[in-house]
């Protein structure tokens, strides 16, 4: 493993104790919009001063970003907000069938170095769902947004070159370099091919 890598592990330890903590916070500052599994907001770690002149990018917002962007780029859909009942992060749905829809699994991170990089980690059950249709993968980098999708069987496929931890977790390090994007956690692959697929979903829903 490279010493980015490395960086990265060590910060992925920290951060899931961060998490517990933001989940407690969240439960507290946002009953009504509880998260599911590993899907909590992730704001990073930010001087005082950076708090005062910048706009916390939390999950809520990421999520609203990637809603906004596939109902602007598909005319034939409805994207919206998912819920406990609907068992995903974004639903979906075809406006000439409405009956027709797809489930998508939402995931956010902030980058904490000096390029587009980002830590996720996903669950073997939420792979094995077979409610879920699709995975959104959404990284914050200089308030920008940088968003992977991958059906679910593309993700099944994916992760057969990936260990998963002792807790049956997947973890994925996607990054930005010499022009491509890849996923660094076991070994490097080119997921370029998976980046901004904003019209997927029209696809999958044909």
């Amino acid at each position: 493993m490279s010493n980015e890598g490395i960086i990265l592990e060590l910060f992925s330890r920290v951060k899931s104790l961060e998490e517990k903590v933001l989940v407690l916070e969240n439960r507290l500052n946002n009953a009504g919009d509880e998260e599911e599994g590993n899907d909590i907001p992730i704001s990073g770690s930010t001087t005082n001063q950076e708090n005062d002149s910048q706009e916390k990018i939390t999950r809520s917002v990421a999520r609203q970003h990637v809603i906004d962007r596939l109902n602007e780029t598909n005319k034939d859909i409805t994207a919206l907000k998912g819920n406990k009942a609907k068992g995903s992060g974004v639903v979906i749905q075809s406006k000439s069938n409405p009956d027709k829809e797809l489930k998508a699994k939402f995931y956010y991170s902030k980058s904490h170095l000096e390029h587009v990089s980002s830590w996720h980690t996903v669950s073997n059950k939420d792979i094995t769902n077979d409610d879920i249709d699709l995975h959104i993968f959404t990284v914050s980098y200089n308030h920008e947004f940088y968003t992977f999708f991958f059906t679910s069987v593309e993700l099944m496929d994916f992760i057969r070159g990936k260990r998963s931890d002792n807790s049956d977790l997947y973890h994925f390090y996607f990054q930005f370099r010499n022009g491509r994007y890849v996923e660094v956690r076991d070994q490097e692959y080119n997921v370029t091919k998976y980046f901004d697929r904003w019209t997927l979903v029209s696809d999958l829903l044909k």
